[in-house]
């Protein structure tokens, strides 16, 4: 795992590596059943805050110049 992505990135890694864990610990029968369901609302409320904190691929954050205009 690139650390430094990670942490550049930390408001969609977070709730994803969280989501993860959660998931894991439903799919491997972990949490005792009366924490299941709370467990599956967390993995989904974790993945929403994800989505949410998430950028576009094509958007970079950084300005881009625009085009000098042409004198006629």
């Amino acid at each position: 795992m690139n650390v430094q992505a990670f942490l550049k990135n930390w408001k969609t890694s977070i709730p994803g590596a969280l989501s993860v864990v959660c998931a894991s610990a439903e799919y491997f029968e972990l949490l005792p059943p009366n924490y299941r369901q709370s467990a599956v609302a967390f993995c989904a409320l974790m993945v929403g805050l994800g989505l949410i904190a998430a950028k576009d691929a094509d958007k970079t954050g950084v300005p881009v110049p625009q085009p000098k205009e042409i004198a006629s």
